[in-house]
């Protein structure tokens, strides 16, 4: 096959939808992000697709490292879809990546605002108060996650450094014990009982 008919080929392909995007879930899934992404560049960017194909660009970018690609990927998926969660979600994570926690707030209000209690959001919104040094926002945020997720360690954990950098030592270290108890190896909290001492 000549290299000509050989690029056709895969053209037709990528083209159509279908095809391409079960080639993108079989390339993810042997962990070839690249060749994921890459065949969804055919599909067009219009029609009922956009939304779907621009938040798995956003995703698979994300998982190649490709953070500022995924961010554009996700707010044309936003752009698609405006009152679409899962896309603001997924946002969340190259922002998370790149450290942009006023960014993370900001996305992370949009979901709450428009699906109260979600989980994923909750977390991720007092991780980014608390890495804003905003401890006290932070402390409250988990403690609204700890209310609906009693079990959750890692928001409790996350509510014991909240308390732990605002001096308050008994709270952080209940916090800490209460995590340790389940999960004796788990590092964040083992990290934090060790440092409110």
């Amino acid at each position: 096959m000549t290299l000509f008919l050989l690029f056709l080929a895969v053209a037709s392909a990528a083209t159509d939808a279908p095809t391409a995007l079960q080639q993108s879930y079989a390339s993810e899934a042997q962990g070839d992000y690249t060749a994921a992404i890459q065949v969804l560049s055919g599909v067009p960017r219009s029609g009922d697709l956009a939304y779907i194909v621009d938040l798995r660009r956003g995703w698979l970018h994300y998982l190649a490292g490709q953070n500022a690609a995924s961010i554009t990927a996700y707010a044309r998926a936003i752009q698609a879809q405006p009152d679409s969660v899962e896309a603001r979600v997924g946002l969340t994570l190259p922002q998370l990546a790149e450290r942009q926690w006023t960014d993370v707030e900001h996305t992370c209000r949009e979901v709450l605002a428009k699906a109260p209690g979600e989980t994923t959001c909750t977390a991720r919104l007092a991780w980014a108060l608390y890495s804003q040094g905003r401890h006290m926002e932070a402390e409250a945020a988990y403690a609204v996650g700890i209310a609906r997720w009693p079990a959750d360690l890692d928001l409790r954990a996350g509510r014991g450094w909240a308390r732990c950098k605002q001096g308050d030592l008994p709270g952080a270290q209940s916090d800490f014990a209460l995590v340790l108890t389940v999960s004796p190896s788990h590092v964040t909290a083992a990290q934090g009982a060790e440092l409110c001492r």
